[in-house]
């Protein structure tokens, strides 16, 4: 029998993913059940000093949790009755290696997967000045001229803008994630809402939805700038503008009419978006509601105020929104109307007097 090998697999992979390719065989290796201390320690000195392949390891082990493990594999009986390795003799080596080449493989498959997320989507070219607009529901991915990498997601419009001295992205409403291609003497620049964000070479995603503009560092560091400081919005504004703000890997700033406090958090949470879900960690619905519409055909709207500061924490498939919506009667104190086919109606259940 002829079985693709993690190797095989290498040439699918474009050359800037080529540490995924790498991490993901090192992930299988240390986590096998035979892995010994030179295993181990060929891997730390695999990504000793190297940042780039540090953080593919990482990104592979929050992709390995985020799909699921890949179950334990039988060998074939020449008879044609199927065993497991285990029985047979010397067979633990074998079954070690048989797992280490399958999970390899998916472990590369949900790479490439990630990569191509929705089936079909291509990359499309974008000149240097051109304006992008996404429907509900709908995303793209766009190779820039300076060899940027842009996937924009529902709902979304944004400008792109180029100069030899600058590259400039403006985003009016909605969310995209870009890879920066490095080149410090051209400074890659994003306005949004009443800020601006500067970057070199890094891996960044900006959700807008309002006024709100919140933006969460893949890889590198960025620097944001606002005309106003943190504190409340009267206090904020009457201040001289503050300094820069330096975004690192790993954490999120959002700013509004002031500047909210830097968070850490982790990063697949935020850029879930990209494989179908969105997922929130301790998120009002003011703000989980307006993000998930993105990618709806109906509109959701809050009845009141008080069912905005409810909080939720959960993921929503793009797929199974409806769904979803039912599901919030279940959970919170909500009355859920359809008014029709195209608008739902979440209030407050009002409390029955005696």
């Amino acid at each position: 029998m002829t079985t693709t090998s993690a190797t095989d697999l290498l040439p699918l992979l474009e050359g800037e993913h080529r540490e995924l390719s790498e991490a993901a065989q090192w992930f299988v290796r240390v986590h096998d059940e035979q892995a010994t201390t030179e295993d181990l320690a060929a891997w730390q000195q695999w990504q000793c000093g190297n940042e780039a392949r540090r953080l593919a390891f990482a990104k592979v082990e929050q992709l390995w949790n985020a799909l699921g493990r890949v179950p334990a594999a039988t060998w074939s009986d020449p008879k044609g009755a199927g065993a497991d390795v285990a029985t047979k003799p010397g067979s633990a080596r074998r079954r070690s290696l048989w797992r280490r080449g399958v999970a390899c493989c998916a472990i590369l498959a949900m790479i490439a997967a990630s990569m191509l997320w929705p089936f079909g989507m291509r990359m499309t070219a974008l000149p240097d000045t051109a304006a992008v607009q996404t429907g509900a529901g709908a995303h793209q991915l766009y190779r820039l001229t300076d060899g940027s990498r842009l996937e924009v997601g529902a709902s979304t419009h944004l400008i792109v803008q180029f100069t030899p001295a600058q590259r400039t992205l403006r985003i009016d409403s909605g969310e995209f994630y870009v890879e920066v291609a490095h080149n410090p003497n051209r400074p890659f620049v994003v306005r949004a809402g009443a800020g601006t964000i500067r970057a070199v070479g890094t891996a960044f995603n900006v959700l807008q939805l309002q006024d709100r503009v919140a933006v969460t560092v893949i890889e590198g560091r960025v620097q944001v700038e606002t005309a106003f400081g943190s504190g409340p919005p009267s206090e904020a504004q009457s201040r001289p503008p503050p300094a820069p703000l330096l975004v690192h890997a790993g954490q999120r700033v959002a700013y509004e009419r002031t500047v909210e406090a830097l968070e850490s958090l982790d990063t697949a949470v935020v850029t879930s978006w990209r494989s179908g879900r969105q997922q929130y960690l301790h998120e009002p619905l003011k703000r989980v509601i307006p993000d998930v519409a993105r990618y709806s055909r109906q509109k959701i709207l809050l009845a009141d105020p008080a069912v905005g500061e409810l909080i939720f924490t959960g993921a929503v498939l793009d797929s199974e929104i409806g769904d979803w919506i039912t599901s919030l009667g279940r959970v919170f104190p909500l009355q859920i109307t359809r008014l029709d086919d195209h608008t739902v109606v979440l209030s407050s259940l009002t409390p029955t007097k005696p």
